[in-house]
């Protein structure tokens, strides 16, 4: 082999060196999940059957902090749909047809984004390297604790060291898949954005 074609694939192998994404190994995803306080990010929504087609397609915008618990979605496609959770009551507006549907905590069975958080113990789930994300650089799978009911895996992937998506796999098979755009965590979020007050004039109607 010439050492004018030795010379070309070091500096192959170095250039790949220097442009792959280094972050990748420095991120660790369950101490990246335990530090996070705020989420707010412009998101893609999709929920995937277990065979694979799209059941549900969606976008907006979401805010989400994690201690104290609390969730604002603005929904812009294919309807405008406002959704907050306070802490105890989940709201959901569906601005259209000017009605509320008042969910308490309790009560709440199709949440899945809202149930990871509170009191996940990220600490106790097993993490891994994993190849599954869409649009991502950096791709782990987590695993839940085996006494866990809820959720059969999560899948978290970084782009240039920021969160990129969030695939929630729960143990029918079905997923709820989040892509992220303009994400920003750990910023302050107003207390009165996980609030909401029922606008005059609209039926409220409650789920025990």
């Amino acid at each position: 082999m010439s050492s004018t074609l030795i010379q070309k694939i070091s500096l192959s192998l170095l250039l790949c060196y220097m442009v792959s994404p280094l972050w990748a190994a420095e991120i660790e995803p369950k101490q990246w999940l335990n530090n996070l306080k705020t989420l707010h990010a412009d998101y893609e929504q999709r929920l995937i059957a277990p065979e694979g087609h799209v059941l549900q397609d969606s976008r907006g915008q979401l805010m989400l902090s994690t201690a104290p618990l609390g969730l604002a979605i603005d929904e812009q496609w294919p309807i405008q749909l406002k959704v907050v959770f306070d802490g105890q009551i989940l709201w959901q507006y569906d601005i259209a047809l000017k009605q509320i549907t008042k969910y308490r905590k309790n009560h709440i069975t199709d949440a899945p984004l809202l149930k990871l958080f509170d009191n996940p113990r990220w600490l106790y789930w097993k993490s891994r390297a994993y190849d599954a994300c869409l649009e991502s650089s950096a791709c782990f799978q987590l695993t839940p604790p085996s006494s866990s009911t809820q959720f059969k895996n999560l899948i978290i992937g970084f782009k240039s060291g920021v969160l990129s998506e969030l695939h929630i796999v729960l143990p029918t098979g079905e997923q709820n898949i989040y892509l992220f755009q303009k994400t920003r965590y750990n910023t302050t979020i107003p207390t009165a954005v996980f609030q909401f007050h029922p606008p005059k004039g609209v039926d409220v109607l409650e789920e025990f």
